[in-house]
């Protein structure tokens, strides 16, 4: 009664004394307190305990008050960055609670606080104050999960920055995985600092063993030209049909412009086929331009041997962004060369917690060459600039490999990072066969990015060994995690890692994708159909659904289409 009276009088007054209330609650829920003042603050602190654990409640006004739970976790102080980095996630995850540590000097080690603020006692502090063990408990089981996966990436460098560009790169990888209603993923960027000539392009794009370059229609604007020869055809440079250079100033002098390049293999006895590269003005900086280049392979002429339904007979087209820069070339040795020596200087001076993964790799790299192709192709990579990115990243390939079986541990680790980026970018490109020749040269290490990556390239080129492999993946996480695989989100996973819940779901997503690649639609349906009930997997069942279902109809049309003899 007193409470109603008092709440009465507060909304007369538009005012409720906070302090009053707590005591009350306290009072409720049997807690004894302690009281300070800090009289030249203005604070008051009531030291309580609630269910085995030490509270402290402080008022700064009359708004509210603001209870912590300090002291509820510790850990060594050399686990800074683990810390801040979980304090981070929780923080941007959590609605009412905050997250925040310091440390104690003399035993070395890191303490974790948890707080609410709260202004209406009688409906929401017990629930908070419960809540703050639930989260406790989160907390350290999220902690442990990454001190772990910490320590299996080799920390304990900066895993923040560590786990963020994982994260990018396995956003990258991700992109990759098609789905068969939409069409291929947007065009990815690529920056290129030399001159495109067509050979350049169309190797690094299509299978080009054995090919001959015949004749070539150019369309630049009003004006059409002709070319003859392969070696005139494949030394023709592609931004020389809309770009001048004129006092290190580079402009459009066309909008658009179109290659029709037609081809013979003298390998095979196939008829000649055609390469359409259409190129397109997309804007301009004081000192780069950007234009737009789409190479599309046109389908082979339909036979017996190359049906209307055979992979063969599918266009395939790959778009790119190139920034053509007027930047000089020392201009970027330059900014290289500071970045090298700064990532060595901190290498000499044992200053590692302050080197990015980037730095760490590049510092190890002894070959100017190699650390100078590695750099850009780098930065290329993480701005999805995957052409350029892949001629440096082949650079530092074959500036390594002859050198491969003299390398000690480090400088292996090094090469079988340069081949994961190299596979990589063909793989973005659609050059699945030459993606798998360098990501089966990293297979079986254990990374989840290098497994990731391969996957998709063979799922993605319809590969015969997609099956064996998923499922030799599969194997070993069981068999690692004892994860029940036909189901990840089951409550007996409870303890598996996320993110080898997410990889799991991924293999099966792309176990999936194969499956209807090779028209295996039943064993798919019944895949898709448990899916429909998983929340990270219920978007990607319904659309293959849809699709097995438009696949049907148009098996069943052209069956009702075949002549009766």
């Amino acid at each position: 009664m007193l409470n109603f009276l008092r709440h009465i009088r507060a909304a007369a007054t538009g005012k409720i004394n906070v302090e009053l209330e707590l005591r009350d609650m306290l009072k409720k829920l049997n807690c004894t307190y302690n009281l300070t003042e800090d009289e030249e603050n203005h604070v008051k602190r009531y030291y309580f305990d609630f269910q085995s654990g030490n509270f402290v409640a402080a008022f700064y006004n009359e708004i509210g008050v603001e209870i912590t739970y300090p002291n509820c976790f510790s850990v060594p102080a050399e686990e800074i960055e683990l810390m801040r980095l979980n304090c981070n996630r929780f923080n941007g995850g959590s609605l009412f609670h905050r997250f925040f540590y310091n440390g104690n000097e003399e035993e070395n080690t890191l303490s974790l606080h948890i707080s609410f603020f709260c202004d209406n006692l009688q409906e929401h502090f017990v629930n908070l104050l419960k809540a703050c063990f639930q989260v406790q408990r989160d907390f350290i089981d999220e902690y442990k999960k990454i001190r772990e996966r910490d320590k299996e990436e080799g920390g304990p460098l900066d895993p923040e920055h560590r786990f963020a560009q994982d994260a990018r790169e396995l956003y990258l990888i991700r992109k990759q995985e098609l789905t068969h209603q939409v069409n291929a993923p947007a065009a990815a960027d690529a920056d290129t600092e030399s001159k495109l000539t067509l050979g350049e392009v169309i190797s690094k794009l299509f299978p080009t063993d054995g090919i001959e370059y015949t004749t070539m229609s150019t369309i630049a604007g009003d004006v059409v030209s002709k070319t003859a020869g392969h070696k005139a055809i494949s030394e023709t440079e592609l931004q020389s049909c809309l770009i001048s250079v004129t006092d290190g100033k580079a402009r459009f002098v066309a909008d658009a412009a179109m290659l029709i390049v037609n081809y013979k293999n003298n390998l095979t006895n196939d008829p000649e086929r055609t390469i359409t590269i259409h190129l397109k003005a997309e804007g301009e900086t004081s000192n780069s331009v950007f234009f737009r280049v789409t190479a599309t392979l046109i389908p082979q002429e339909v036979s017996r041997a190359n049906t209307l339904e055979s992979h063969a007979n599918r266009p395939l087209t790959i778009s790119f962004l190139v920034q053509y820069s007027t930047a000089s070339e020392k201009q970027r040795n330059q900014e290289f060369e500071y970045m090298w020596e700064d990532a060595k200087i901190k290498i000499r001076d044992g200053k590692y917690s302050e080197l990015s993964n980037d730095q760490r790799l590049l510092a190890e790299i002894w070959q100017t060459n190699v650390a100078y192709n590695l750099y850009w192709g780098q930065m290329h990579l993480r701005n999805e600039r995957y052409y350029q990115a892949l001629l440096h990243f082949e650079n530092a390939y074959n500036s390594m490999r002859s050198e491969v079986f003299e390398y000690n541990e480090a400088q292996r680790y090094n090469f079988s990072e340069i081949c994961y980026y190299v596979g990589f970018c063909y793989s973005v490109l659609k050059n699945y066969e030459k993606a798998f020749f360098y990501l089966n040269l990293v297979s079986g290490t254990g990374k989840i990015r290098f497994a990731t990556a391969i996957v998709n390239a063979m799922a993605n080129s319809a590969d015969v060994r997609t099956f064996s492999a998923i499922d030799g993946i599969m194997e070993e996480v069981k068999h690692e995690y004892n994860i029940n695989l036909n189901n990840p989100d089951d409550e007996e996973n409870e303890d598996i890692p996320e993110h080898i819940i997410h990889f799991v779901n991924f293999l099966r997503r792309r176990r999936i994708y194969a499956q209807i690649e090779f028209n295996m639609l039943n064993e798919a349906e019944d895949a898709l159909t448990q899916m429909l009930n998983e929340p990270e997997n219920a978007d990607y069942a319904m659309e293959e659904l849809a699709y097995i279902n438009q696949l049907r109809i148009k098996q069943q049309n052209n069956k009702s289409d075949e002549l009766p003899f």
